[in-house]
């Protein structure tokens, strides 16, 4: 199966430039539900039961003051009582108080890696879709960036080969109750078998070993990572799950260093950058790996021009090249494999049409001796036009 990456213009320049993938962070996916875990009344309610027992353990402790003369005793501590529950729906966003050490293990532990499927039957000389609209808005910068086709079997996929189908089932995913216990840990129910320490899980009431009770929280994890809201089903994703640790310590791993945001403005590289650089975490994309390249149906010329270029070695000879273009009539996206004319590519050939047309209508227009000179602008992008 071929898997396909939507990304800016920039971006997929980035990864034919360097041969390389960034992996995420799931605490920066776009989706923040992702590395939320639902937080239940049942949760509530055992979370209650924690906080009873720690008042049970610390009730009748001697409390002290600290006075001049150093710690007085001050009496003892009296048994307190845990506030009345509040509901689920009131809670407004108490649960990220919760989540915490989720969010923290997220991050250390994982890395996440995002494909969309089915968009292009890779060879034929035209194909048309009509569901891919919002990966190219959403993903592509308005259809101005582009979609790199790879093939998974010959990049690093982390934990699990050709990563994992993402599931888009209603119900929310959540992490046992049990998890987010702090006091009824330490009084948890233990027993000794042949030298070996087994604790009783408080959700099966089974004894378990500690590494059993590892691998299972781990697998709560991933469910965590490969679930997503319905909302999200057009995206049809398979999604790539790196163990950090594991990663780093691949010859397929690599750290990529940028400027900072005030450097990256004065457009410095990461060498040139004065203040703190930041990275992203990486894996390598062999040239074999990478089978389609499509333009965006509004990618500038320029853009274009630089994809192209950065084609053009021998190693990515293979790689198919199509451009993107809309149906005259309906919401069907059409797309074409690159040729050359007599002059130039298609692909370039039709954009710098597009980019006249949408001078023209912006009158971004610029008057000189010689005639007039259309001025191609990013989407949104305005600018004066200076008088003759």
């Amino acid at each position: 199966m071929i898997l396909f990456k939507f990304c800016t213009a920039s971006g997929g320049a980035k990864i034919l430039e360097t041969r390389s993938l960034l992996i995420t962070s799931p605490l920066d996916l776009n989706d923040p539900f992702e590395m939320r875990p639902a937080w239940t009344e049942a949760h509530s309610k055992r979370h209650q039961e924690d906080q009873e027992q720690r008042n049970k353990m610390v009730a009748g402790s001697p409390m002290l003051v600290a006075t001049k003369d150093g710690l007085k005793p001050s009496g003892f501590t009296p048994r307190l009582k845990e506030p009345e529950m509040v509901p689920v729906d009131n809670q407004l966003g108490i649960a990220d108080m919760h989540n915490q050490r989720v969010f923290r293990e997220l991050h250390r532990r994982y890395r996440v890696l995002c494909f969309s499927t089915g968009i292009l039957d890779i060879g034929r000389s035209h194909d048309v879709s009509d569901k891919d609209n919002l990966m190219w808005a959403h993903y592509a910068e308005s259809f101005q960036g582009v979609c790199i086709g790879v093939d998974p079997a010959k990049f690093e996929n982390g934990i699990k080969p050709g990563g994992f189908q993402v599931d888009y089932s209603p119900a929310r995913v959540h992490l046992p109750p049990s998890f987010y216990d702090v006091n009824q840990k330490m009084t948890a129910e233990r027993v000794i078998a042949e030298s070996i320490p087994f604790t009783k899980d408080p959700e099966t009431g089974l004894f378990l070993m500690d590494h059993t009770r590892e691998e299972i929280i781990e697998d709560q994890f991933i469910s965590l990572l490969t679930h997503k809201s319905p909302a999200w089903k057009y995206e049809q994703e398979i999604r790539m799950i790196y163990d950090l640790d594991a990663t780093k310590r691949s010859p397929d791993y690599l750290r990529q260093t940028f400027p900072c945001g005030p450097c990256l403005q004065q457009k410095k590289t990461a060498e040139t950058c004065s203040h703190r650089r930041t990275y992203r975490d990486a894996v390598r994309l062999p040239a074999e790996a990478i089978t389609a390249v499509i333009l965006g149906s509004d990618i500038s010329r320029q853009d274009a021009s630089v994809i192209l270029d950065l084609l053009a070695p021998p190693d990515f000879a293979h790689v198919n090249v199509y451009w993107c273009s809309l149906h005259s009539d309906k919401y069907i996206l059409q797309y074409n494999q690159d040729r050359m004319t007599s002059e130039e590519r298609y692909s370039l050939f039709m954009q710098r049409l597009r980019e006249k047309n949408v001078a023209d209508a912006k009158g971004h227009i610029r008057h000189a001796d010689k005639g007039m000179t259309c001025v191609p602008a990013k989407k949104q992008s305005f600018m004066t036009t200076p008088s003759r």
